[in-house]
């Protein structure tokens, strides 16, 4: 124990405090823990009664609150306290509430809005944000323990109060969370037994840990006793030990002052050595040269840049042989061999080469050897400098020159004052001036003349401000010929910052001008016929408004459709169609002054516009010029094709004042030209347009019609005419117009047909039409099949056969319980319907011809065609039992089909007397009023589930 500062440790005393400190920090953290313990499982009690009572409420209000709450949603908070159902939910709640530790509960929707609270106050607050309201959101119960000074509870405000608040979800039956519930409960008297509970642990605990206090005291002071005996010999023991050890100190401090005065001589001689090796080293190792002393032919010493370019550690060199300096091609050629040569002669051997680093990388160094004095045989200096830069800055001009020499854009380089330092190979072939020619001179004799002074003044503006210049001039090559040019020039500046040249880098962009004139032609032009587009042609339209309105002049425009131009294309090819595209535009041009325009507005469209015109009989004259084209054959390829052509008229300023109004009313009267039997033009009229805007309306209600399930489908018996059995339903759609009532099909097919609406149309009928069969076969009612007309574009469409499969197999149904029933002028109009025929009757699926009699009639279509049956039009029917002339067309047709082996149908039977005619001239079938309207599936089956005609 040490005193020799003359104070001592009293062990009693810090033993006093320490234990004291620990003592009173066991006690708190004790204090702390029992605590902490204490209020979550108060907590957790307090959430599950809380849940509990949840519960309750739950099943006892919920059903009050469920509507409440649904028609929460989208309410202000004004809106939801005047509910009227409020006060009535709020005394529920607070019967419920009462002699409960409850003192609030909340309701929010899932929005995060208190749609019912017993503090009316807080109803329409937002607690979207809130952790217990989100956690509740997603099916967990969230709780916590507060205290409130105050704290509005349904009947009065309370104080100094602890409160259990829980958030919990509210499911309905389906499991679904449809609301959150939260429920603050009054666990005051619980944290006051908490407390007293905890008070009496931790006084117990202070009271058993100063018990122990007292024990461990009584053996301190016991030990602090024992330690001071002992100190106290030691004391003398060390004094003794302090005497001896004075006496041996000063027997060695005379021993060592002997030894020092030696050894100080002996380091200044050390020291005066040491300086001259520092001064040595620092010469040799500051200068940027690597320097070695050899000795035959090995390294004795050297500097530090020796050892760094050869990538040694310091001191790592020494020892090397000379060989290790050179790559393996040096050692191989004996360079070692010729240096020693050059030592014996005397003479210093200088040389650039490769040598080699220790990872056996090379770099290009200047070796100098010189041989040491006669005093010292065999030894040399070797001095080595890195020239790797110098040898990468001579390579880089080399490349420079290469690059100057053989870029493809051409290089002028000038001084300051503009005269032409170098040119390169490019800039020769570009302006066909030889280098020697444009030396010495200025750029300026390249000038076109098409750039005014103004432009080179911006240009030389542009490199004083910003130090370069880019953009398109025009400039003269040798032979006079002007070429375009893209043009940068930049300053070059020497370190004090003045200009002490100029560069110039340009390229030909004669062929890029020559392609952009190209892209501008075919954006303003159509590439088939190189007449204007509809975009220039809008153009044109639009000054020649304004022309005719400053002059007050009148011009026309012709809109111009080939008639079956789609036949040519299907029958001969796409070839020969943009032949005849072509042919007709030259030859309509032919007949146009130049002053007028004529454009191809894509497919076998054209538009013409002829400006000062004195009225509609000028317009009338240029149409016939331009229908007369169309008068004689144009021989293609062989084949003399005959086109017509039907021409809309109007004019400005009597039917339109803007290109889109022209265009659309001439475009409508082209169509009144082809509604007329085209081949011929037609002046645009003003009912014209109400027309369009009524086919344009109904075609968007179609639209509309067809997304929001407005048609339905009706079904007319088909009658075995031997049996008087009814042999299947032929399937008629309707449309329940929201306005108008039900529309038949004339009112709408050929709009659906000629906008493509018939496809979905067409297909939704058929996949009805199945499933109406399927579910009443299911039901016990047998119809043995269901007949729906299809249209040339579903045939037209890739795939329709497999469609048709595809619903066949959806629905159950072989394929003989439908048949398709197309019209012979539909057949004739497109060579594919033949595959797709085919195609229909391999799946088994029936075809019949629709009125028969009304379109071609041809005997060779028939023939190749696969139907089954030919339905007589009811034009023939309808007189039949009292003109001989159609008796005998009946009769005929009827004949015709049992030669071709196909079944005859008859349509519009709605007499008797019809029926025993078409019966005895042995026609299979019949369809009419006679038998039955077209109606609706449910009536349809109670008129005909058990019926006998």
């Amino acid at each position: 124990m040490d005193t020799s500062n003359g104070k001592r440790f009293n062990l009693r005393r810090y033993y006093s405090l320490v234990s004291f400190a620990f003592i009173l920090l066991i006690a708190i953290a004790l204090g702390w823990i029992s605590h902490h313990f204490a209020v979550a499982e108060l907590l957790s009690l307090s959430e599950q009664k809380n849940v509990a009572l949840a519960t309750t409420f739950r099943n006892s209000l919920w059903p009050q609150f469920d509507q409440f709450v649904r028609k929460s949603y989208g309410l202000s908070a004004d809106s939801l306290k005047a509910s009227p159902e409020l006060p009535i939910l709020r005394n529920h709640a607070v019967s419920l509430m009462r002699d409960t530790d409850v003192v609030k509960i909340k309701l929010y929707n899932l929005d995060g809005v208190t749609v019912f609270s017993t503090d009316i106050k807080q109803i329409g607050q937002q607690k979207r944000s809130n952790g217990g309201f989100q956690a509740a959101r997603i099916g967990h119960v969230a709780s916590e323990l507060t205290h409130r000074d105050t704290f509005d509870a349904f009947e009065h405000v309370i104080e100094d109060r602890d409160l259990a608040s829980s958030y919990l979800p509210i499911q309905d039956e389906s499991g679904d969370i449809v609301a959150v519930f939260e429920l603050y409960s009054d666990i005051t008297r619980f944290v006051q037994q908490m407390e007293e509970a905890l008070f009496y642990v931790v006084g117990t605990v202070v009271l058993l840990l100063a018990a122990l206090y007292a024990v461990l005291y009584a053996v301190v002071a016991r030990a602090h006793r024992i330690i001071l005996r002992q100190r106290q010999s030691l004391e003398i023991a060390n004094s003794l030990l302090d005497t001896r050890v004075r006496e041996r100190t000063t027997a060695l401090v005379e021993a060592n002052r002997d030894l020092s005065e030696k050894i100080i001589e002996r380091r200044r001689a050390e020291e005066e050595a040491k300086l001259l090796l520092i001064e040595k080293d620092a010469i040799l190792n500051n200068i940027a040269e690597g320097v070695a002393f050899l000795c035959s032919r090995t390294v004795l010493t050297c500097n530090q840049q020796m050892e760094a370019l050869f990538g040694f550690h310091e001191g790592a060199f020494i020892g090397k042989h000379i060989n290790r300096l050179f790559g393996a091609l040096y050692r191989q050629s004996g360079l070692t061999r010729d240096i020693l040569v050059e030592l014996k002669q005397g003479s210093i051997f200088r040389r650039e080469l490769e040598l080699a680093r220790r990872d056996g990388t090379c770099f290009w160094a200047e070796l100098t050897v010189r041989p040491l004095a006669m005093d010292m045989p065999g030894g040399s200096v070797w001095v080595v400098s890195d020239i790797s830069e110098r040898k990468k800055a001579e390579e880089r001009m080399r490349l420079a020159a290469k690059v100057f020499d053989n870029t493809q854009e051409g290089v002028t380089i000038t001084d300051r004052d503009t005269q032409i330092l170098a040119v390169n190979k490019a800039f020769t072939e570009v302006t066909g001036f030889t280098e020697e020619e444009v030396l010495g001179m200025r750029p300026s004799l390249l000038q076109s003349g098409r750039q005014d002074r103004t432009f080179y003044d911006e240009m030389w503006r542009s490199l004083d401000q910003c130090g370069q210049w880019k953009g398109e001039i025009w400039n003269r090559r040798k032979s006079g010929e002007l070429y375009p040019e893209w043009l940068s020039i930049s300053t070059v500046r020497n370190d004090s910052g003045e200009v002490s040249h100029y560069v110039g880098v340009f390229s030909d962009i004669t062929e890029i001008k020559r392609s952009q004139e190209k892209v501008s032609f075919l954006a303003y032009h159509d590439p088939l016929t190189q007449l204007p587009n509809r975009l220039l042609f809008h153009d044109r339209l639009a000054q020649a408004i304004q022309r005719a309105e400053r002059e007050e002049t009148m011009f026309a425009v012709f809109f111009i459709d080939l008639d079956h131009f789609k036949n040519i294309n299907d029958s001969l090819g796409h070839h020969v169609g943009d032949r005849l595209l072509k042919t007709v535009a030259e030859q309509m041009s032919a007949q146009l002054r130049k002053a007028d325009t004529i454009a191809r507005l894509g497919g076998d469209e054209f538009i013409v516009m002829v400006e000062e015109i004195d009225g509609a009989h000028d317009a009338a004259l240029v149409a016939e010029k331009l229908t007369a084209v169309f008068q004689k054959p144009i021989a293609l390829e062989g084949h003399e094709l005959y086109v017509t052509s039907s021409v809309g008229i109007c004019l400005y300023p009597l039917d339109g004042a803007d290109p889109n109004t022209l265009v659309r009313n001439a475009d409508a009267a082209m169509y009144r030209a082809k509604n007329h039997g085209r081949n011929q033009f037609h002046f645009y009229e003003q009912e014209m347009t109400a027309y369009a805007f009524e086919r344009l309306e109904l075609e968007s209600a179609v639209r509309k019609a067809l997304a929001n399930e407005e048609f339905f489908l009706c079904y007319q018996p088909l009658i075995d005419l031997g049996t008087r059995r009814m042999s299947g339903a032929e399937v008629l759609v309707r449309w329940n117009h929201p306005e108008q009532g039900v529309l038949p099909p004339a009112r709408f097919i050929s709009l659906a047909e000629d906008s493509g609406l018939i496809v979905p149309l067409g297909e939704w009928v058929l996949r009805t039409a199945c499933r109406q069969l399927r579910a009443w076969r299911d039901d016990g009612f047998d119809v043995p099949r269901v007949a729906v007309n299809i249209s040339v574009r579903q045939l037209e469409r890739k795939g329709f056969a497999a469609l048709v499969a595809a619903i066949l197999d959806e629905c159950g149904l072989p394929a003989s319980s439908l048949e398709l029933e197309l019209t012979e002028s539909v057949l004739m109009e497109t060579e594919e319907a033949f595959e797709v025929l085919e195609e229909l009757d391999a799946l088994g699926v029936r075809l019949s011809v629709d009125d028969f009699g009304t379109g071609y009639s041809s005997l060779s279509y028939l023939k190749r065609l696969p139907v089954h049956t030919l339905k007589i039009d009811r034009s023939f029917i309808m007189d039949v039992a009292e003109h001989g002339n159609n008796q005998a067309i009946v009769r005929a047709m009827i004949a015709m089909a049992k030669t071709l082996g196909l079944e005859a149908v008859a349509e519009g039977v709605e007499s008797a007397g019809q029926a025993e005619f078409l019966t005895g001239e042995g026609c299979d079938q019949a369809q009419g009023y006679l038998f039955g309207k077209p109606v609706p599936s449910d009536a349809f089956r109670l008129a005909w589930a058990a019926a006998e005609v």
